[in-house]
């Protein structure tokens, strides 16, 4: 865990850029050092319209509950009750977030996905845990929407499989 900080100081955030946009990845270890509700983890999303963004989730001992707010556009956000090793559904609930809807709140068991439905959308995720690549499961969209559905869907070549 990284020392406390006793003075204000901007932390360093990491982005990460490809044609969907950007996300910036805040430096959550050195923040929840500071607070003691404990580890999290969170990011700044910004999309362009018809951007999806999911299904991911934490497992493996990593498993990581969210919180999702939309600062500015408008989102369907996707969550997710699946098994992945039999490409089966579960349950699949939508919930359209704007600035003013306030935040939504998913439990660590489920994959989360959204689509960007306004010109573009700003939001701020929070993970109960830090992230960890090694840990992180996706469900294809595929399995999920209709190739109709995802016709003008910009999608990272990880969740066009």
């Amino acid at each position: 865990m990284p020392p406390l900080i006793v003075t204000p100081k901007i932390l360093p955030n990491t982005e990460f850029t490809d044609h969907r946009g950007s996300i910036r990845k805040l430096d959550g270890e050195t923040i929840s050092s500071h607070f003691p509700s404990g580890p999290m983890d969170e990011y700044v999303a910004l999309s362009r319209q018809n951007v999806f963004r999911g299904f991911h989730r934490q497992s493996g001992g990593a498993e990581s509950a969210k919180v999702f707010y939309v600062l500015q556009g408008r989102v369907d956000m996707y969550i997710l009750e699946a098994f992945p090793s039999k490409n089966s559904v579960i349950s699949l609930n939508k919930f359209t977030l704007e600035p003013d809807t306030g935040s939504l709140f998913v439990p660590a068991k489920f994959f989360t996905g959204y689509f960007v439905a306004s010109e573009n959308a700003l939001v701020l995720a929070r993970g109960s845990a830090e992230y960890s690549p090694a840990h992180e499961e996706t469900f294809p969209p595929a399995l999920v929407f209709t190739t109709q559905e995802m016709k003008t869907w910009i999608l990272s070549e990880k969740d066009s499989i």
